[in-house]
């Protein structure tokens, strides 16, 4: 993990510090940064890993506003990773990510069909 400061959010700043950088960056689903999956970015494209606690954020204040059946259920369903994460935390990596392909990837696949 790293931790870059600059002096703003534009997603140029991100570009500059991961020049030459590939892989995966997980990050807050900032739109700014999606330049980083541009296949003529020097690198190559980034794949972006978004985060859980943005995404469900936004149902969160969904149910709020709107007290909406569709963002109750998306909560619940993120909750459901969320409870899994905390099973297996402290556990070895290797461990996680068996875990996070048996059980986790299934619910994420049915999330997709449902959304």
């Amino acid at each position: 993990m790293t931790y870059f400061y600059a002096p703003g959010r534009s997603g140029k700043h991100a570009e500059g510090f991961l020049e030459g950088f590939c892989g995966i960056l997980q990050m807050d689903g900032y739109a700014g940064y999606n330049r980083l999956t541009r296949s003529d970015r020097k690198g190559g494209a980034l794949q972006l890993a978004y985060c859980w606690a943005h995404v469900r954020r936004n149902f969160f204040k969904l149910t709020k506003a709107s007290l909406s059946p569709v963002a109750e259920e998306a909560i619940r369903r993120i909750g459901e990773f969320y409870q899994i994460e905390e099973r297996i935390r402290g556990t070895s990596p290797s461990a996680r990510r068996m875990v996070r392909h048996s059980t986790t990837a299934p619910l994420l696949g049915d999330m997709a069909l449902w959304l």
